[in-house]
């Protein structure tokens, strides 16, 4: 994994942001795939890509920090998670962890779209693990709103957070360009429309603890 090259300036909030997010990877049948996810809940809910999990029921999660010196991120710890909802149409999953530590932080999520020209803030589980780009223009895929960002994102960023410029969740990357002779594009699904789907789901529901629950429902 290679060192990010960013300005100094955004150190605060990648180091910050960093501890909101998680490495995802599944052991199954299928192979061994890693991708990233985002804590919603300090209870030890996660939200990812459907398609770095797949079928598998248990998978294993490992929590992000920044290099204290460097521009790098590492994983540490491990967890077992639960799959508790997969939503194939819009390419998300929720995880549920066994034992959920009692320093974990959750993200906070945006209540509105991201704009064009708002900057945004990735991590994940890639070779380029830190980036930061501009929103290019928010569209539609599969039906489901899509916010286009100018920013780079390579395999194991999928189910990785996307934050804004107040370090609230802002989306989640499902997919990127991968054409080395075109610019970098990472394509994600909005905050608000990842919310509205998971809590259609009852597991999802009661596997959050209530203050969180309510913050999502907007009470």
């Amino acid at each position: 994994m290679r060192d990010a090259i960013l300005p100094d300036a955004q150190r605060p909030i990648f180091d910050r942001l960093a501890r909101l997010t998680v490495e995802v990877r599944k052991l199954t049948q299928d192979g061994d795939g890693t991708g990233s996810g985002v804590v919603i809940s300090p209870s030890g809910v996660i939200v990812t890509a459907y398609h770095v999990i797949t079928r598998s029921r248990v998978v294993r999660v490992r929590r992000l920090h920044l290099d204290a010196k460097r521009w790098r991120i590492w994983p540490y710890g491990a967890y077992k998670a639960d799959v508790i909802y997969r939503d194939r149409k819009a390419d998300i999953a929720v995880l549920k962890l066994r034992k959920s530590p009692s320093d974990l932080e959750a993200a906070v999520p945006a209540t509105v779209v991201p704009e064009p020209a708002d900057a945004l803030y990735r991590i994940g589980r890639d070779d380029i693990p830190l980036a930061s780009g501009y929103v290019m223009d928010v569209g539609r895929y599969e039906r489901l709103p899509e916010v286009n960002v100018g920013m780079h994102a390579q395999p194991g960023s999928s189910g990785g957070p996307i934050f804004d410029a107040d370090g609230k969740l802002a989306a989640i990357c499902l997919r990127y360009q991968s054409d080395p002779k075109l610019p970098p594009i990472a394509h994600a699904l909005p905050a608000a429309t990842m919310i509205a789907r998971i809590l259609r789901s009852k597991e999802v529901r009661d596997s959050l603890d209530e203050a969180t629950l309510a913050a999502l429902l907007g009470q």
